[in-house]
């Protein structure tokens, strides 16, 4: 009898050399979701509202005047020279809904203004520690601004608020798709972009992309500012990992009227796909 014996490699990921990570979704607000009433501030349990209305208010509104998407949608107004409104999350655990920080995540959300008033004020569209203070620029880690003139800012860096990394025009009613991705390790992410395509993101960095929905068919997905380095404490976030624990808006409490829409707000968790194993298969005959 002679033994033959074969040996087959098998790969047990699903997509070989496959660059990208996976995503658990931790955050999901569309605002047509069960406890969401017309007219009243939005419910989660992770949520944290700043309002005093009318002069500010959070409030849902219904899908007939919605300019960033469809169904219902979130209007924020401040109106006030000395107070703020806010619309803040913390990042839970999906089962248990206890604080969950992260290390490496995607915050998407698309908005519009609604006026312009060019006085130059703007709010805070940020992320910080969880039950961090968005509204101080030493608990930031990064912002993009969208001021009451027309224009935004992405900032990313040191306590006093960062650096201006990129700043564009925004039009009037027009609306717009945000995706950050944001790595607190210590070594570089893999990860797909929102055109599909395999980038990395390298230790302490966040990648930020704009998309002109108002364009429609022809919409355009582009990176800008390049991989924005964070530049905190001790030259990262907070000198460890597993930092990113809230986002959200926040208004001045002082300067002129604000007024912008808000819909789709999604957080996801973002964790490397499966290592591709080996399975040894032994095949006896003659």
């Amino acid at each position: 009898m002679k033994k033959i014996r074969l040996m087959m490699a098998v790969l047990l990921a699903a997509f070989s050399g496959y660059a990208g990570e996976t995503e658990e979704v931790l955050l999901s607000m569309t605002f047509d979701e069960g406890g969401q009433t017309v007219g009243y501030p939005p419910s989660y349990p992770g949520l944290l509202l700043a309002q005093t209305p009318p002069l500010t208010a959070v409030t849902v509104m219904d899908s007939s005047a919605n300019k960033v998407g469809t169904g219902n949608w979130v209007e924020l107004i401040d109106a006030s020279d000395s107070d703020f409104a806010k619309m803040e999350y913390n990042l839970l655990d999906p089962v248990t809904l206890q604080l969950q920080s992260q290390s490496v995540i995607r915050w998407d959300f698309t908005f519009s203004p609604l006026i312009v008033s060019g006085a130059g004020a703007a709010i805070q569209a940020g992320v910080a520690k969880a039950n961090g203070n968005i509204g101080s620029g030493a608990q930031r880690f990064c912002s993009m601004r969208l001021y009451d003139n027309g224009t935004i800012r992405f900032y990313a860096g040191a306590a006093s608020g960062g650096a201006n990394i990129y700043s564009m025009a925004i039009g009037l009613g027009k609306a717009y798709k945000v995706s950050m991705f944001l790595n607190d390790l210590y070594e570089s992410f893999p990860y797909v972009d929102p055109n599909g395509v395999s980038a990395v993101l390298p230790a302490k960095s966040v990648a930020l992309w704009i998309e002109d929905v108002s364009l429609g068919a022809n919409k355009s997905v582009y990176r800008v500012g390049g991989l924005l380095a964070f530049a905190g404490a001790a030259g990262s976030i907070s000198g460890g990992t597993n930092d990113l624990g809230r986002i959200g808006f926040v208004s001045p409490d002082v300067g002129p009227s604000f007024d912008f829409a808000f819909d789709d707000i999604k957080v996801s968790k973002l964790s490397r796909p499966a290592t591709p194993g080996t399975l040894s298969l032994y095949l006896l005959g003659d």
